[in-house]
């Protein structure tokens, strides 16, 4: 029988200490070194521990200050739906044609685009003008389908971060994050399979099981932890006593989209064996998982899996260059059916982006770039947050990401997010319905806003929103 780790054993008498009231909300804890000192373990453990209570959402780390125990403002936090478990098809194919329609017109809150003053995008152009000059047969020429080398082994030393060890042989590289999604779910799941997702999910996964053929299962996910596993185990137990074969799970543990979430390690762990006893596989969006508001980087699900059945799909469309398109799959025991699938749908990737993001990798700039987005993603999501808690209707609640920089808005009931829609399109204010992130109408009081930029004109459309959603709340009740 394997022992529980340290830094976990000491979580849990923390745990034990704040569940208890002997620190209660807002009290600093124990520095991490007097916290070490009193169990006799390195400092390095304390972090660990204080790092797996600041995970779950008890804990908060203040910079030059010290970690202290999360305030909780249940008043004004989304709560947690209990969705309809059983399989179903996405039909929002309407909602997301008018909102691409409207993309020139909206503000950049309708979209999860990445503040445009944050980009490298000066030094990108320098290093692109200098590769068409020096390499330009290779800049020009077809690459191989799994995407140059070079940055693939850029990726597999971010992933070591990560807690994953891959070799640059095992990923292949693709046009983003949703490519990759798409070739994940292709080599695993067949036409007509079932596959369980979050609730509420990030839309363009739920538009990729549309197009794919597959139908739907949402699960229960709570507003820090993520998906709720009691929940997923309910759910796999009931499906597999009507005979339906579900086939895989998407999942976001790192800065849910869109609420911001991120699962505890030992969740990601419990998440791995339960998997495993339903022959379920894993296929991880990590999109978010490079811009946490502390400065640990969370460990991705496929950490805790040994056997290589988790699929890990992220991209530099969030922190670097949306516009590259270069995203990637460490696809596990998939890798050679992931990449015939890319050579036989797109050939190959586009060589100059690729070149140009390990030109600039072998900078060294991006870990400063990812301190400075992480630390201006916090702010902005802080002030858009209070902001919305100030001019949006009593009732209103705004969900407290951990990383990443959207905010998901639950309204008062009566609130219908797609006829409010239309009518701040007309104003020239942007945001991305609730409907969208489920297979039904469960959303539909909700909205999602993105905080990557926030300026005086930013702050002006919240509170026009406010106003509009006001004005339709109150409405709805006469």
């Amino acid at each position: 029988m394997s022992r529980t780790p340290l830094p976990q054993v000491l979580a849990a008498r923390a745990r034990d200490l704040i569940r208890s009231h002997v620190y209660r909300a807002g009290d600093r804890m124990p520095s991490v070194r007097e916290f070490s000192r009193m169990h006799g373990v390195a400092v390095s453990t304390g972090v660990e521990a204080y790092r797996i209570l600041e995970a779950e959402g008890l804990l908060q780390a203040r910079p030059k200050s010290g970690y202290y125990v999360r305030l909780r403002q249940a008043s004004s936090e989304p709560i947690a739906t209990e969705p309809v478990s059983i399989p179903a098809h996405y039909t929002r194919a309407e909602v997301l044609t008018a909102m691409e329609r409207n993309r020139g017109l909206l503000h950049a809150m309708a979209f999860a685009t990445p503040n445009p003053a944050l980009l490298p995008t000066r030094r990108l152009a320098y290093i692109t003008s200098r590769i068409l000059r020096d390499r330009p047969e290779e800049a020009m020429n077809y690459s191989h389908p799994a995407g140059l080398r070079e940055l693939r082994e850029h990726i597999a030393q971010r992933m070591v971060l990560a807690g994953v060890a891959v070799s640059p042989d095992d990923l292949v590289l693709t046009n983003g994050c949703q490519e990759a999604m798409a070739l994940a779910l292709r080599a695993t799941c067949e036409p007509g399979s079932t596959v369980l997702v979050e609730s509420p999910c990030f839309y363009g996964v739920l538009q990729l099981m549309q197009v794919l053929g597959y139908r739907c299962v949402p699960l229960k996910t709570d507003p820090h932890l993520g998906l709720s596993l009691e929940w997923t185990e309910a759910t796999l137990r009931r499906l597999k006593e009507d005979g339906e074969r579900v086939r895989a799970l998407v999942v976001v543990p790192n800065f849910h989209n869109p609420l911001g979430s991120q699962m505890p390690d030992t969740r990601k762990a419990q998440l791995v064996e339960l998997a495993a006893r339903y022959n379920l596989i894993l296929i991880e969006d990590d999109a978010y998982g490079e811009l946490a508001f502390s400065d640990h980087r969370p460990r991705l699900i496929r950490a805790f899996d040994p056997e290589g059945a988790v699929l890990s799909c992220g991209s530099f469309s969030k922190t670097l260059a949306p516009g590259f398109r270069v995203g990637w799959v460490a696809a596990g025991r998939w890798r050679t059916a992931i990449e015939q699938l890319k050579l036989a749908l797109s050939l190959c990737n586009p060589s100059m982006t690729h070149l140009a993001l390990a030109d600039y990798l072998d900078s060294g700039f991006y870990d400063g770039l990812l301190r400075k987005s992480r630390r201006v993603y916090r702010e902005h999501t802080h002030l858009m947050r209070q902001h919305i808690l100030t001019h949006f209707p009593v009732g209103t609640r705004v969900s407290t990401p951990a990383g990443g920089f959207v905010l998901w808005v639950q309204l008062p009931a009566g609130f219908d997010s797609v006829a409010a829609y239309n009518e701040a399109v007309q104003a020239g204010i942007g945001f991305t319905p609730g409907t969208l992130f489920s297979t039904d109408d469960t959303y539909r009081n909700c909205l999602r806003l993105s905080a990557a930029t926030w300026n005086e004109t930013v702050a002006a459309a919240v509170r026009r929103l406010g106003h509009l959603v006001a004005s339709q709340t109150a409405a709805s009740r006469n």
